[in-house]
């Protein structure tokens, strides 16, 4: 963010932002970002047009069900990334308090549903998680969108699927269940004409069995 205050232009954000004003990271604050970091905080910059004058750490409550889904997704046989804006330390202390090998750090909106795009066009069907206005355009690209109930509005709009609850174990039972019904549905039709569950991510209580699994911190 950039804004003018009393004459005085400021910038709020990331290392990103500085470096596109050709703001420096005094050696003052470098430690205390890689701490915050590690610890997967995300670090904000105050900076005015000349130097940074402050800086702090924030960071989300990582769900408490996160690991255990995540664990069941990959037994599944399900392939999961991360994808975030945040820094390189950050996502790696997240994906690895969570058990995600695979993750994308410091990306953009479009960075994230580019990603999806070359997934799908390796042959993989892709579900994406997501519960913010980050996320929509790559939840519209998906083969399967799941939108978290509490998460923005237009996550929710763009997203085939919300969940109401913020339990990200509802995710590998969704599949399990998808599986289980696709299977049963196969076992008893019978002859050309007769119809089973199509997986398409538009009917309700089908969900794709996804090669690969897009996941937001």
């Amino acid at each position: 963010m950039k804004a003018r205050v009393n004459g005085t232009t400021w910038l709020v954000g990331n290392r990103r932002l500085l470096e596109e004003h050709g703001i420096a990271i005094g050696p003052e604050y470098r430690d205390a970002e890689k701490r915050w970091q590690e610890a997967a905080h995300t670090v904000i910059w105050f900076a005015d047009a000349k130097a940074v004058r402050a800086a702090i750490a924030i960071a989300d409550r990582i769900k408490p069900s996160a690991a255990e889904a995540i664990a069941r997704l990959k037994d599944a046989g399900i392939k999961v990334y991360m994808q975030t804006g945040d820094s390189r330390r950050t996502a790696q202390a997240v994906a690895k308090a969570v058990g995600i090998d695979d993750f994308r750090s410091e990306v953009l909106p479009k960075d994230k549903a580019a990603f999806v795009t070359g997934l799908q066009q390796q042959g993989h069907v892709v579900a994406m998680v997501g519960d913010g206005i980050n996320d929509s355009e790559a939840l519209a690209k998906a083969d399967v969108s799941i939108a978290m109930g509490q998460g923005s509005d237009i996550a929710m709009d763009v997203a085939r699927m919300t969940l109401i609850s913020t339990d990200l174990n509802t995710i590998p039972r969704a599949i399990t269940l998808s599986r289980k019904t696709v299977a049963s549905s196969a076992r008893t039709s019978s002859g050309p004409s007769s119809t089973t569950c199509s997986a398409s991510p538009s009917r309700p209580g089908c969900c794709i069995p996804s090669m690969a699994s897009c996941l937001t911190p």
